[in-house]
């Protein structure tokens, strides 16, 4: 039998593979095929997935078999990337005090967004979403941006989308925004735009308002974001 102090030793090596794995993944992976390519037997997997997602590195996939990096995991990456996007947070800050709105900072992750920059409005009542949460690619306005700058192939491939979402994203590409109305959650909107970071990642800039006085500003929201993205190098 093994020293204890060497089994542990092989638990974080086989748990570093897995997580490996799945970062490399484009799609869940269930227990069978994570055991499969790690070559490790499907009761040690268990466990160990069992581990990670109750500490939030890996989290199941909420709409069928299969698991996926957890917020845990992609804030420590979002923290080793940090001087890939901390070069933004200026540009955040001027757009929030031209706004007076809240501005977030994004990436996509497989099929959903993280957040991982924000600057709070100056508005009394705001919309607000901490860093490290995760939302659906597909229902908000910095995922619909991102998805935009995909080929129709790979939003098919990847997210199984109709004709109806390919059409929003050839809108998409040709305004350099996308738009969220009350769809990722009632009462709150936004509009966003994105651009392909130096690391090579998929970013999106957005900027939720309650719904109650997005009609209001949504042109000088546009207009400033726009602007934003230029001052950056990119095009919205």
């Amino acid at each position: 039998m093994a020293p204890k102090s060497d089994h542990g030793i092989q638990v974080i090596r086989r748990s570093v593979a897995i997580l490996r794995l799945l970062g490399l993944s484009q799609t869940f992976l269930s227990l069978g095929q994570i055991a499969y390519r790690c070559a490790l037997p499907r009761s040690t997997v268990q466990r160990i997935v069992a581990t990670l997602v109750d500490e939030g590195w890996i989290i199941a996939n909420p709409h069928g078999d299969g698991f996926s990096l957890g917020p845990q995991a992609h804030v420590f990456a979002s923290q080793q990337r940090n001087e890939a996007w901390r070069q933004h947070q200026p540009n955040l800050a001027r757009l929030a005090s031209k706004t007076g709105e809240t501005v977030d900072l994004a990436v996509l992750q497989k099929t959903d967004m993280l957040f991982i920059d924000q600057v709070p409005g100056s508005h009394r009542l705001r919309a607000v979403s901490e860093p490290g949460q995760r939302f659906s690619a597909l229902k908000t306005a910095n995922g619909r941006a991102c998805l935009s700058l995909l080929t129709d192939e790979e939003l098919t491939k990847r997210f199984g989308v109709d004709d109806v979402f390919l059409n929003m994203m050839q809108e998409v590409r040709d305004t350099g925004l996308a738009w969220d109305i009350d769809e990722h959650m009632v009462g709150i909107s936004a509009v966003g735009a994105a651009f392909k970071g130096a690391d090579g990642q998929l970013y999106a800039i957005s900027i939720p308002v309650p719904s109650q006085r997005f009609n209001r500003v949504k042109s000088k929201l546009a207009k400033l974001l726009t602007a934003s993205l230029q001052t950056i190098g990119v095009r919205a």
